[in-house]
């Protein structure tokens, strides 16, 4: 009886047993949680692993980077779309840095300007952006070298927010990087020669190609001597031709380039010419700031007697009541200065003047007017700001493309490029004495 018992209580713990086992048996299996991906992440990671392996990799050559050119740049670099898109960039694009003909190699630059909005109204986007690129950056620091052949030299990137010189708001990544020398120092003259001079005749572009023409060579690394050889005999090669080609090739070229000494091997007939060029162009560029002609006694009268009406604009009456007004001439201790602006929401005044030490154009925008009590007018007017760009000494101007090859239809990007003033030379001034 006991044995039966036992039996009983074996078979009945082996179900059980059985039957806890076959219940894990058909437990269903533990989903894993969807992997989030940040595709902002992702797309600079995997782009910028491309670019740098690329880069390192002495098997690639430069133009493996380059798509279809977009244009030339001030510096006379021709700007290329990259065959490495970041994707969902406003463009990506590929130029030449600088040449460094003694150790044999090129300096190139591959830049993706991730973001462009207009100003002020995508702020956190173009700060939170910049965060992520830059924690991005930091994975690839060990490839960072100082120099070498196929090294990474820099990685970086920047934002542009509320700037004077723009109305959009952005992000931009670059990447510098060395390959091994791709041309001879013949072979990049020979190039470049077929390509500026016969473009120097243009009464539109001539002036302009005749300058990235001297920065082009500079940018190859050609050196000093060949270039003052080269400009001496395209000097003589083009008078024959078109004089004003010879006069923007001169009044362009770098500044050691002895243009009085090429001149001298002309005939007198050309360098008569030139002479005249050069005379039109002072002539044109003083036009501007010439004063107006006279006017008679009874105008002169009248605008005395409009100037002394009381003005209903609230503004323009605090500006009449100032004892020094916009457009004056100053001076204390220091140099002459000149009184640019006044706001009358800050009750400030803008002033201008030239720092001794470096030649450069100063502002200050906050001095008020007990700030300006130690100030007497004066007659003198050493130097004018530049109307044109406003004393920054440049402008932002659109780039421009040619909707197809051949085609006589252009279309405006987004893209902009700095240019150096032309009226002021970049200084944001006008020096009179």
């Amino acid at each position: 009886m006991q044995q039966i018992r036992f039996f009983t209580f074996f078979i009945g713990c082996a179900l059980c047993v059985g039957l806890q086992a076959q219940k894990t048996l058909i437990k269903k299996p533990v989903e894993k949680p969807e992997v989030i991906r940040d595709t902002f992440a992702f797309n600079l990671l995997t782009t910028l692993d491309k670019v740098v392996r690329m880069a390192e990799d002495p098997a690639v050559a430069a133009a493996a980077f380059a798509g279809e050119q977009q244009g030339v740049a001030i510096n006379g670099a021709g700007e290329f779309n990259s065959a490495i898109m970041l994707p969902d960039a406003v463009s990506t694009i590929f130029k030449l840095d600088r040449t460094d003909r003694q150790n044999g190699t090129t300096t190139w630059e591959w830049k993706a300007v991730i973001y462009n909005f207009p100003k002020e109204q995508q702020l956190q986007v173009v700060v939170d952006g910049e965060k992520k690129v830059d924690s991005v950056i930091t994975a690839f620091g060990k490839h960072i070298k100082e120099s070498g052949t196929n090294a990474i030299l820099q990685i970086s990137a920047w934002k542009w927010i509320n700037e004077s010189y723009t109305d959009k708001d952005g992000l931009a990544l670059a990447v510098r990087f060395t390959k091994k020398l791709h041309n001879t120092e013949q072979g990049a003259i020979d190039s470049l020669v077929r390509l500026y001079p016969p473009l120097f005749a243009d009464p539109v572009a001539g002036s302009d190609c005749a300058e990235k023409f001297g920065k082009a060579l500079e940018l190859e690394g050609i050196s000093r001597d060949k270039v003052s050889a080269l400009y001496s005999s395209l000097a003589r090669d083009l008078t024959g031709k078109n004089i004003k080609a010879v006069f923007n090739l001169l009044i362009q070229a770098p500044y050691f380039v002895d243009y009085k000494k090429i001149k001298t091997e002309l005939v007198y007939s050309q360098q008569e010419a030139l002479t005249k060029m050069a005379q039109s162009a002072v002539d044109d560029y003083n036009a501007q700031y010439n004063p107006p002609p006279k006017q008679d006694v009874v105008t002169l009268k009248k605008k005395e007697i409009e100037k002394e009406k009381i003005p209903t604009d609230p503004c323009e009456k605090e500006k009449l009541a100032l004892r020094i007004k916009p457009g004056s001439y100053v001076q204390s201790n220091g140099p002459v200065s000149y009184v640019k602006d006044y706001s009358c929401q800050y009750h400030t005044y803008t002033v201008c003047w030239i720092e001794e030490k470096t030649n450069h154009l100063k502002t200050a925008t906050d001095v008020t007017s007990a700030g300006m009590e130690g100030y007497r007018i004066t007659n003198a007017a050493p130097f004018y700001v530049c109307d044109r760009c406003q004393g920054q000494g440049y402008s932002m101007e659109y780039d421009w493309v040619q909707m197809a090859s051949g085609s006589s239809h252009y279309a405006r990007t987004n893209r902009q490029t700095q240019y150096s003033c032309g009226t002021c030379k970049g200084a944001g001034y006008i020096k009179i004495r």
